[in-house]
């Protein structure tokens, strides 16, 4: 069975209602298992698909790799939760205390995110750059993305190391597998083995740090927009019709 593992914001979810449509509809004639890459939390995108919002995927990558659910919202592996337990700790409260003089410039933890993470907002990139190196000197990963987020993560964890554990935690080729992103966040998983594909309004500086020639050789830039720009892929690997 082939798969699609997209990214939610600008990419499953760019373009027209009519492109996601399209999009869907091609999923579902080809018979193309769908699993969401995204930033979001749990209490974010499980209410969209209940309510028919999003479509309801076989599983749920969230908190930018940090939550692995199936598709009805449950743990997919409480391997996984472990794995992640053991690696972030006490992180939330060391992050929360560490940065918190960042506050009075402009830094600001984001509302909802999951157990394994740290996130914020920030407005100053110099700020943010600033606070990106002092979560790294505490141990952990640090991500900015969408020139607005900053993600602290356990060390190692981003999309890319959800998206290939669950590949070999499910047995799936890679070549049977088309992932798709928009931005920063989405970097570790486009630079795979594997098909990908970035959307037409994707992140400047994804598509910049995804020029290189050492990059994913199986990487499509789309000419098109969001889920437009998915389906362009999928036709161009012939798993749908022209």
């Amino acid at each position: 069975m082939k798969f699609l593992f997209t990214d939610l914001d600008g990419t499953f979810l760019g373009g027209t209602r009519q492109d996601q449509l399209r999009l869907l509809e091609a999923l579902n004639t080809h018979k193309i298992g769908l699993v969401y890459v995204s930033g979001r939390s749990h209490q974010r995108i499980f209410p969209a698909i209940d309510s028919g919002e999003l479509p309801r995927p076989k599983a749920v990558i969230g908190d930018v790799g940090t939550s692995l659910w199936a598709g009805d919202g449950q743990v997919l592996s409480p391997g996984y939760e472990t794995l992640m337990q053991s690696l972030w700790g006490d992180g939330q409260l060391r992050l929360r205390t560490e940065l918190n003089d960042f506050s009075s410039r402009g830094l600001r933890e984001q509302p909802l995110f999951g157990p394994y993470r740290y996130s914020l907002y920030f407005d100053d990139p110099e700020t943010a750059r600033q606070a990106s190196k002092r979560i790294q000197a505490l141990g952990f990963d640090s991500l900015l993305s969408d020139n607005q987020y900053l993600d602290a993560l356990p060390p190692g964890v981003h999309k890319g190391f959800a998206v290939n554990w669950l590949l070999n935690y499910w047995g799936l080729d890679p070549n049977n597998v088309l992932v798709a992103g928009d931005t920063l966040n989405d970097l570790a998983m486009l630079q795979l083995p594997m098909p990908a594909v970035v959307v037409a309004n994707a992140e400047p500086l994804l598509k910049k740090a995804l020029s290189g020639a050492h990059n994913n050789p199986q990487l499509l830039f789309a000419s098109q927009a969001g889920a437009a720009g998915i389906h362009e892929a999928l036709q161009q690997m012939g798993w749908t019709e022209t």
